[in-house]
């Protein structure tokens, strides 16, 4: 049977203890491919804790030779039918913003973070989707940075895997949020800050991310 064997490289233990998980020899049946984040957060007396929340920024790269996105759909008559909606990476449903005939000019798209039920969704990039009379008039990227991710389970325990990792994205637009101006177009970098928090301490920690290496954290709070 194949073997996998690890090295655990870990900091001084003050509030945060984070530990570098190497990969020796790897030989294994189910390698780690893309980006992985795995952790375990405990008390001060290694006790672990659940249902801690964890929230997430990536850090951003701007395009400079992007040329701006329009965040603008047209309406050319009354009978227009037009359908706004959010899908994940994956494609499937997030949100219905509008299904209805409207009076011809011009709207914004505006999405709020969150889904059918109203609950924000997790950090990632989503697509705003438009059609109007069932022709596909506009699509953006939307990156929701900032917003929770993960939260650990009964044993302290928290896995991130790929699909929560959007790292090296085709450039995501920006724009003002409250001006509504584009700000430019950004690559998702392999840098990410995580914020565990439960009631009332949150930690924080800031992560360079590698491509096919499990990257191990523990977290003290």
């Amino acid at each position: 049977m194949n073997k996998h064997f690890f090295l655990l490289l870990c900091s001084g233990l003050v509030l945060l203890n984070s530990c570098t998980r190497e990969e020796i020899d790897l030989i294994t049946d189910t390698p780690t491919t893309g980006y992985r984040v795995e952790g375990k957060v405990f008390d001060r007396l290694r006790t672990p804790v659940p249902d801690v929340s964890i929230y997430a920024t990536f850090a951003l790269d701007p395009d400079l030779s992007s040329e701006p996105v329009p965040n603008t759909y047209t309406v050319t008559a009354k009978s227009d039918t037009v359908r706004v909606w959010v899908e994940d990476r994956a494609g499937s449903h997030v949100r219905l913003i509008l299904a209805a005939r409207q009076e011809p000019g011009t709207y914004p798209i505006l999405w709020d973070g969150k889904n059918d039920a109203g609950t924000r969704v997790p950090i990632n990039i989503y697509i705003v989707k438009v059609t109007v009379n069932a022709q596909k008039q506009f699509e953006k990227q939307v990156l929701n940075n900032g917003e929770f991710i993960s939260l650990t389970d009964s044993t302290g325990t928290f896995n991130l895997d790929d699909n929560d990792l959007p790292i090296g994205e085709t450039p995501v637009a920006e724009w003002n949020q409250y001006t509504r101006s584009f700000i430019g177009r950004y690559s998702i970098m392999p840098i990410m800050t995580l914020y565990f928090y439960k009631n009332p301490v949150t930690v924080e920690r800031t992560l360079s991310l590698r491509k096919n290496r499990v990257e191990y954290v523990e977290v003290i709070m």
